[in-house]
């Protein structure tokens, strides 16, 4: 029985270094209750740059010598799995990509923002055309150019305001104006001039 000296009590967990507890050193599973162990988490379900079991349980099972296993556990992304804790991107990535994942969602909004004005702006631009003048409508594109540029440069720093009061106010203002667009669509054909109906028709 190994003991732990500053506690006084005997250790009864076990932690193979890494995860290491793989099908070359599943000896281990029957040697570690004959020094005391009764449990071990030292299995990870999923494949890994260091180690990896992929096909094990990912939840607690025993061995046939009676050990108890806590695997690593995992979350499935698309066809990846990965584990959630354990530290291995710490040590396997370059600590520069590990300082900057934290700002990965941003990242990917970012870089969905101009993919959202590609689909936006040409659906905004032929709502305007069926209901503006061909004679006012450079004035009203200017207008929604305009007005466009500034809510890119505003709203971002008033939705980060918002988040800081609460993180789900900016998407219910966002929900909010989504709705009152698609209400104001609905109804657009009744605001066309007359000659802009006749254009259409």
């Amino acid at each position: 029985m190994w003991s732990h000296q500053p506690a006084g009590r005997p250790v009864i967990g076990f932690r193979a270094p890494t995860f290491s507890l793989v099908p070359e050193t599943s000896w281990a599973a029957d040697v570690l209750p004959e020094i005391g162990f009764r449990y071990s988490s030292s299995v990870l379900p999923a494949r890994s740059p260091l180690y990896g079991w992929p096909g094990q349980p990912r939840t607690p099972y025993r061995w046939p010598s009676g050990l108890l296993e806590l695997p690593c556990p995992v979350t499935a992304v698309g066809p990846v799995t990965n584990p959630y804790l354990g530290g291995i991107f710490l040590r396997v990535l370059p600590w520069r990509a590990v300082a900057l994942l934290p700002y990965l969602p941003l990242a990917i909004a970012v870089g969905f923002l101009p993919l959202g004005t590609a689909f936006t702006f040409p659906c905004v631009t032929a709502l305007l055309s069926r209901v503006i003048s061909s004679k006012e409508r450079g004035l009203y594109m200017g207008v929604q150019q305009t007005f466009g540029g500034m809510a890119r440069v505003l709203f971002p720093i008033l939705f980060g305001y918002l988040y800081d009061k609460s993180s789900g106010l900016p998407f219910l203002v966002s929900a909010s104006f989504v709705l009152f667009t698609l209400y104001l669509g609905v109804g657009m054909d009744s605001y066309a001039r007359t000659d802009a109906k006749a254009a259409a028709a």
